[in-house]
């Protein structure tokens, strides 16, 4: 509609354009584990009916039964009356209370309207209030990552940042001497493109970059993963930069890496997250998030190294890193 070329029905859309939607796929998901619906079963709201399920299954990563359908509502269908509402869905006679959700949570949150901080603020909140137990075990993590300096050796302001050669999502070796040839660059570390927080993360880098790539300031992206994951992450995330890909530990090098734990990769896979898919090994250490501003001179100028991956470098604290940096 943003092009005025001419097409048949162009009123008509326009008519309908900016019109609350009284009509939207939904997405339920059961409270309780064992009913199992699969087409056509009624979804109240509030006690009243006002759709049908159009397919369901069983998640293996909810522990329920999951499914999606048409709700209606004269007044808009939109996130407010969703959250302010109550669901049921009827399978075999019995009404089984659901969550329901206009999008999933990972997705809702990377599009909110923002700062990177917010959203990821809000992915967290969403996962707390999802699985409780999943983010006290994630706070027990970070406690004890912090409780042991993890990070802490880590290269500091003033420190020369160790030179590495890298493949990025094409296969082609990079130098950091490579990076620095076109002007100071900030290099992000990331625990990899299955973890939805990182995808924030290099979806906020990505914007961040068409701000400084004509003052000749870059940034660049590191994952353990393999060579087609990085290729996936740059591509969802739309990154104007590389994607390189650090699957022999150079974060380990670099005083970043930590072991998981066995507790928490039973709960991560459990969770859907599984980094030895995209790593291609079993091997659970993953870097801590850090981000580097580095100079021309190869010397770290500013740089954000925290054991909390929920938390990363403010956007605007690089930028303004980035364009003092020489």
């Amino acid at each position: 509609m943003d092009k005025k070329v001419p097409f048949t029905g162009r009123e008509a859309v326009a008519a309908e354009k900016g019109k609350k939607l009284t009509k939207r796929l939904v997405q339920f998901a059961l409270k309780d584990p064992q009913p199992l619906p699969y087409h056509n079963e009624p979804i109240y709201m509030d006690g009243r009916n006002v759709g049908y399920i159009t397919s369901a299954g069983y998640s293996f990563t909810e522990k329920c039964a999951i499914g999606m359908g048409y709700v209606k509502h004269p007044e808009g269908v939109d996130q407010a009356l969703i959250d302010g509402s109550t669901f049921e869905i009827e399978v075999a006679d019995k009404k089984v209370p659901a969550r329901a959700r206009l999008k999933l949570a990972f997705i809702r949150c990377r599009d909110l309207q923002a700062s990177p901080a917010a959203r990821l603020q809000a992915f967290a909140n969403e996962l707390r209030r999802l699985r409780p137990h999943f983010a006290e075990a994630v706070d027990a993590l970070v406690n004890r990552l912090v409780q042991s300096d993890a990070g802490a050796t880590a290269p500091k302001l003033g420190e020369p940042m160790p030179e590495f050669l890298l493949p990025d999502e094409q296969g082609r070796l990079v130098r950091l001497y490579d990076l620095l040839g076109e002007g100071p660059v900030a290099i992000a570390f990331n625990r990899g493109q299955w973890c939805p927080h990182c995808r924030i993360n290099v979806d906020a880098l990505a914007r961040a970059e068409e701000e400084v790539a004509t003052e000749h300031r870059h940034i660049a992206a590191i994952v353990p993963d393999r060579q087609k994951f990085a290729m996936r992450l740059k591509s969802d995330t739309k990154a104007p930069f590389p994607v390189l890909t650090d699957v022999d530990g150079d974060a380990m090098s670099l005083g970043l890496a930590f072991s998981v734990g066995d507790q928490m990769k039973h709960m991560m896979v459990n969770s859907g997250w599984d980094p030895s898919v995209s790593r291609g090994t079993d091997n659970w250490t993953l870097p801590i998030p850090a981000t580097f501003i580095v100079g021309t001179d190869g010397i770290v100028h500013a740089r954000f190294v925290d054991p909390d991956y929920r938390t990363r470098m403010a956007i605007d604290d690089m930028l303004e890193a980035l364009r003092s940096a020489r």
